[in-house]
């Protein structure tokens, strides 16, 4: 099996020829710019006057100002009205609702890893897609500390 030599770049004395940058523009480092060079508008003009077609601010406030007490009152009483016992439920759907996003969020998190990556193990894992995997852990440890406290309120 003969092998060709390969065929070498003759050495050349001469310097090779590079294009030539192009010249930046001439900077006056130390003079002031004349006013041609900044062509700038300093022509101060009026504003246009418009008339406002919705109610002064002060209006709109003094509106807010009125209302504020009836809502205020409207609040206290659906707040009034609503006993403990009634919040019971709602409390613990919103326990279940945190507890199965997280363990629905976890299952997804390792299909996708599994997928992506079947060559790494568990650790592997769960040290490349820790914040995800801390995330939604989180998130269920946040249902069952809502559903904990439901059930000792009880």
């Amino acid at each position: 099996m003969e092998i060709e030599p390969q065929a070498r770049i003759p050495d050349s004395s001469e310097p090779l020829e590079f294009a030539e940058p192009p010249t930046p523009l001439s900077l006056n480092y130390g003079q002031p710019p004349s006013p041609l060079d900044l062509n700038l508008d300093l022509q101060v003009r009026e504003p246009p006057d418009f008339e406002l077609a919705r109610p002064s601010a002060v209006g709109i406030l003094d509106g807010e100002r009125a209302a504020e007490p009836e809502r205020h009152f409207q609040v206290s009483r659906i707040s009034r009205s609503l006993s403990d016992r009634e919040l019971r439920y709602p409390r613990i759907q919103a326990g279940l609702t945190f507890v199965g996003f997280g363990a629905l969020g976890l299952v997804c998190l390792l299909l996708y890893t599994r997928a992506l990556h079947p060559e790494f193990d568990w650790e592997a894992l769960v040290s490349e897609y820790w914040y995800p995997y801390a995330g939604l852990a989180s998130l269920g440890v946040a249902g069952l500390i809502v559903l904990g406290r439901e059930s000792l309120r009880s």
